[in-house]
């Protein structure tokens, strides 16, 4: 495989590549394409000099938690950035040995994009924060989604998530100095929605309670706010004061169709 491909086409409009070891750079100029998806764990940059404003780009990979920059590195080399609001991550599997508690350091706010699809949980509690701790450092997801095989294991983590990203773990705040900030800080709005009916006043536990036990089309997920303005040392005028995030049940219909179905690893 080259370490470089270029495409030209007015007539492509769905794009995939699988498991390109060796590239690391990728130029496409096809202004009618309309779904892209790249899976692999390599990480090459990624160019657009045309796109419809319909494109979806769905990228399914690995975490390798030993190079903590790598994911946030994958969306940042994703040109243009306008391409970022199209994303969709879709986290497969992770080589987690030696977990870290403490808050990745970020000098620059994460890229904005869609949606972050997790297709598995964690095994052990210990690795919970870490690896959402990787991942809300790596990115900023305007939504959250789960598309576990089985949720016998999955639920535990969703409620962890859940308490983490409402505030009421212990401690709140995740930054490991003063002088930096963590995403925890960049939080503004939390939503919960649901894809399944349920009486309007049922509080999160009954609602991840009510998911079967396997995978299904019911699921939970969450819509998340940030602001735009959050990494800085204390004191500057990019400091922000933590805001309470919000829980907002969505109502005993389907509000959000990305949620509607479970979407697969390709063959």
């Amino acid at each position: 495989m080259s370490q470089r491909i270029n495409i030209s086409s007015t007539q492509l409009k769905v794009l995939k590549l699988s498991y390109c070891s060796n590239l690391e750079e990728l130029n496409i100029d096809a202004r009618n394409l309309l779904s892209f998806a790249y899976e692999g764990n390599n990480q090459p940059g990624i160019s657009f000099q045309q796109c419809s404003n319909q494109l979806e780009v769905n990228s399914f990979s690995d975490v390798d938690f030993q190079d903590h920059s790598s994911l946030r590195k994958f969306v940042q080399n994703i040109k243009p950035q306008k391409i970022w609001a199209s994303v969709s991550l879709f986290i497969c599997l992770s080589i987690l040995t030696e977990p870290e508690q403490g808050a990745f350091q970020v000098s620059s706010i994460p890229p904005t994009i869609k949606r972050l699809e997790l297709q598995f949980s964690p095994d052990y509690e210990a690795f919970y924060f870490p690896f959402m701790n990787y991942l809300l450092s790596s990115c900023c997801p305007n939504s959250i989604s789960f598309s576990f095989r089985s949720y016998v294991h999955g639920k535990a983590f969703i409620q962890f998530l859940y308490e983490t990203l409402m505030g009421r773990k212990e401690g709140k705040c995740h930054c490991s100095s003063s002088n930096t900030k963590c995403w925890w800080h960049a939080l503004k709005i939390v939503k919960v929605i649901c894809t399944f009916k349920i009486d309007e006043n049922a509080d999160f536990k009954t609602m991840l309670d009510a998911l079967p036990t396997c995978c299904a089309d019911e699921n939970i997920g969450f819509i998340l706010e940030f602001y735009q303005n959050w990494i800085g040392p204390a004191g500057s005028t990019e400091k922000l004061i933590v805001c309470p995030v919000r829980f907002t049940r969505a109502p005993p219909r389907n509000t959000c169709g990305m949620l509607n179905h479970t979407r697969r690893r390709p063959p």
